[in-house]
């Protein structure tokens, strides 16, 4: 329990600090509860076993999803193995919600694995940059973390967009692990995957989607499942399967694995994908114009893979998708007179890059990763940001 708090704390003091007034909200909260529950049982008798059904439930709520040092117990315990990709930045997410970022802040770098491994050597190193990564994020999932953002209020919002971030469709499976939405942007959503994904998507599967996002922006027992079942795991050893077959990945030779990622990312380049292009900048337009309204300034860096991945297709890929990133970045600057506020670069226009500089098919070398991000920050200076 010890070496878990010594890592609580910690893990604080590399994103800010703790945010103290969140906590005694959340203890606050708690404590009028079981009064609001006592005078239920007391005037109410009959209604006991209610006010202790309620009682367990809030408990439940609290010890497992109610204060930081849960959350920080829950990624210090449980690995990717246990949860998955997606459900560790999404604990890791919530953790950091208990944490006021260092008045230093300037630069908020919010996206995929990618995104990732472009600031890992900065990450949690520097007072003026914070990292939100969420694996498999996409163009339509940021509109969600934009109210956020804004609390934050960074001087800069750092996106490394690949051509796939920007062509694939919403990733429904993993949507509902995203923060609270409130009524409003729930209903809004929800009008716009069924006006542009309805038939592609099909209609059970957005219907499904849509009650998991409402259903879980009520109950986190729900929305956050993968918890107690990541325990369950844990003390069943029920992950000796996954870490055998993640022995046997390690030891597949650095060719092996890069070859069946270079497959799978062709492979996975479809005619269909095209069809997203437009409803997926069309969403991206408003996380654009919300953050620069909010006096942000955003630098989109168009990214992508490893050299071998430089087939035809993907090169077509990669054409129409940054064209159609252009055009709606061009058509929020023209809406908001924003062209000091938003700025496109090509990584491949201010470095160079060479097969030795990617670790694999997605992700940058760590030295690799500290160039780019530091050219990446040199570019901002030359932004007219307030």
């Amino acid at each position: 329990m010890s070496s878990i708090t010594s890592s609580f704390f910690k893990a604080i003091s590399r994103f800010g600090v703790l945010d103290g007034s969140a906590v005694l909200a959340s203890l606050a909260l708690l404590c009028l509860s079981f009064l609001l529950i006592w005078l239920l049982i007391r005037r109410y008798s009959s209604l006991a076993a209610l006010g202790y059904c309620l009682g367990t439930l809030i408990l439940f709520r609290f010890v497992f999803f109610g204060n930081p040092l849960s959350w920080g117990a829950h990624f210090q315990l449980l690995n990717w193995k246990e949860v998955g990709f997606q459900q560790r930045g999404a604990m890791s997410y919530e953790f950091r919600e208990w944490i006021s970022p260092y008045p230093e802040l300037r630069y908020l770098a919010i996206g995929d694995s990618q995104t990732g491994s472009l600031y890992k050597a900065l990450h949690g190193k520097s007072k003026e940059l914070l990292k939100w990564e969420f694996p498999s994020m996409q163009v339509t999932d940021y509109l969600f973390y934009v109210d956020d953002i804004i609390e934050v209020g960074p001087k800069y919002v750092l996106l490394y967009l690949s051509e796939d971030s920007i062509s694939l469709s919403p990733n429904l499976d993993t949507m509902y692990y995203t923060p609270e939405k409130g009524i409003a942007q729930l209903w809004s959503w929800g009008k716009f995957l069924k006006a542009n994904f309805l038939d592609v998507l099909g209609a059970d599967r957005v219907s499904f989607s849509l009650k998991q996002l409402w259903v879980s922006d009520w109950l986190p027992e729900y929305k956050f499942n993968f918890v107690p079942r990541g325990y369950k795991q844990k003390l069943l050893s029920k992950h000796k399967r996954i870490k055998t077959e993640q022995v046997m990945f390690e030891q597949s030779s650095k060719k092996d694995v890069l070859l069946e990622e270079l497959e799978f990312l062709e492979d996975s380049i479809t005619p269909e994908r095209l069809k997203y292009l437009e409803p997926n900048m069309e969403i991206f337009e408003k996380f654009l114009v919300r953050v620069v309204e909010s006096g942000s300034c955003v630098v989109i860096v168009k990214g992508g893979f490893h050299q071998d991945t430089l087939t035809e297709r993907r090169v077509a890929l990669r054409k129409k998708a940054f064209s159609a990133l252009e055009s709606s970045v061009g058509k929020v600057v023209s809406e908001i007179n924003g062209d000091s506020k938003i700025s496109i670069i090509d990584q491949n226009d201010i470095l160079k890059f060479e097969k030795s500089d990617f670790s694999d098919a997605r992700h940058f070398s760590a030295e690799k990763g500290l160039k780019l991000a530091n050219s990446i920050f040199e570019h901002s200076h030359s932004m007219s940001c307030q």
